[in-house]
């Protein structure tokens, strides 16, 4: 990774630039018979490059430069309309600032579908460039855009001609990665990074092309050593279970700026204590999100069917998970939520209880808990340095975690990977 690991950045424009460096693949070339590796090499070089240069100056691309901030995390001396909700006007500008960078990597990848190699440039008639430019000042400012990440330009006979002097085969691959056929070729691609004209390949590959077994490298750059293989051990763990590793990746670059890049472990169960005997998958996830300040966390349970289930078989629960439980579940807050209620007022009528809560017995003591909006998550502190998120993979919490899967093996026999 090219740009330094760090929490604090000079602007919001930055961090959004650091993300794309921070979950970025190690190189991966595309099979090719007419494209060489060095060549695909040298393109990715160029844009490690280009993301960096992106990084120290983003207004060369149009950002909108703001005081860094984060959703959980907002800037202490930013005038936000209306103060309550200084969360919603962080998500506006990170989408903004997300449509802008997303515009350019969608341009670089027009310009590699339509130009023609001509030497150790990519030729581009300058008539469809003022078609997409739709006016000379945009047409200068996308001129001005390339060379300031680093392309070299020369107009010559109404046509444009790009490269760069220092990657001369780039251009054959910048063509090759611009092409649908490629992209259709290549199980590669994450799914939902889309752009607004078609998907976003140049992107998908170069800046977010995560194959699974590379997803485990790029989150451990931001856990701290002492905790890495303690990491690494917990998910072949879940795999010696029989939990799928699944990749669910979307581009911040899109209408979400929830999640960046995200590894999920599921295992499938079923369980007679749910409606209609129906079946719940099990997740565990590996979650990097831009928009909070603790990028990086591991949500180790979720949804509502494991709780239900937890709820309805708390007294076959040892004492350390019935503990577990009621901490993470929390009791019912009746009229002062009343979320179970909105979500199905028709049941609700129908309900003998006013609130759609399990009673449980813990200690002695009735206890009414909720299994709506329920997450164990582990979030790393950030380092004294604040160069790594710190995470302790080998302590009580961690058996705890693992003990409730060894119950859910245990009780739910009926289960299929």
């Amino acid at each position: 990774m090219l740009i330094p690991k760090q929490a604090d950045f000079n602007s919001s424009a930055a961090r959004i630039i650091y993300n794309v460096s921070a979950m970025r693949a190690e190189f991966n070339a595309v099979d090719s018979d007419t494209v060489s590796e060095t060549a695909q090499r040298q393109f990715y070089d160029f844009m490690t490059g280009a993301i960096h240069r992106m990084f120290q100056n983003p207004e060369i691309i149009g950002l909108i430069i703001e005081p860094d901030e984060t959703e959980n995390n907002p800037h202490p001396h930013r005038k936000y309309k209306p103060n309550t909700h200084k969360y919603l006007e962080t998500r506006k500008l990170l989408r903004k600032n997300q449509k802008i960078l997303s515009d350019f990597f969608d341009t670089l990848e027009w310009l590699g579908s339509i130009g023609e190699e001509a030497g150790e440039k990519l030729m581009v008639p300058m008539c469809d460039l003022v078609t997409r430019s739709k006016n000379k000042p945009k047409q200068k400012k996308l001129l001005d855009t390339l060379r300031a990440v680093g392309f070299d330009l020369i107009e010559r006979d109404g046509m444009l001609f790009i490269g760069c002097d220092a990657y001369p085969q780039m251009c054959c691959a910048w063509r090759l990665l611009s092409d649908v056929a490629t992209a259709d070729k290549d199980c590669r691609t994450l799914v939902n990074v889309t752009s607004n004209d078609n998907n976003n390949r140049i992107f998908a590959r170069h800046v977010y092309d995560v194959p699974n077994d590379d997803i485990f490298e790029i989150l451990y750059r931001h856990i701290n050593e002492d905790a890495r293989d303690h990491v690494r051990s917990f998910f072949e763990y879940l795999k010696s279970k029989g939990f799928d590793a699944r990749k669910i990746a979307c581009s911040p670059f899109g209408e979400s700026e929830n999640i960046d890049i995200q590894l999920a472990q599921t295992k499938t169960y079923t369980d007679p204590t749910l409606q209609k005997n129906e079946s719940f998958i099990l997740h565990i996830r590996a979650i990097y999100e831009l928009r909070w300040y603790r990028p990086l966390s591991f949500r180790l349970l979720t949804d509502r069917a494991p709780f239900y289930i937890l709820h309805h078989r708390f007294d076959q629960l040892p004492a350390h998970l019935q503990d577990f439980t009621v901490k993470y579940s929390g009791t019912c807050r009746g009229e002062a939520c009343g979320f179970c209620v909105q979500m199905n007022r028709e049941a609700a009528a129908k309900r003998e209880k006013p609130f759609n809560y399990n009673t449980v017995n813990y200690q002695g003591v009735p206890m009414n808990l909720c299994y709506y909006f329920k997450h164990v998550d582990m979030k790393g502190e950030w380092n004294e340095e604040k160069t790594t998120q710190v995470f302790e993979f080998d302590g009580s919490f961690i058996q705890t975690i693992i003990d409730l899967y060894e119950w859910f093996d245990c009780t739910l026999a009926h289960h299929t990977k």
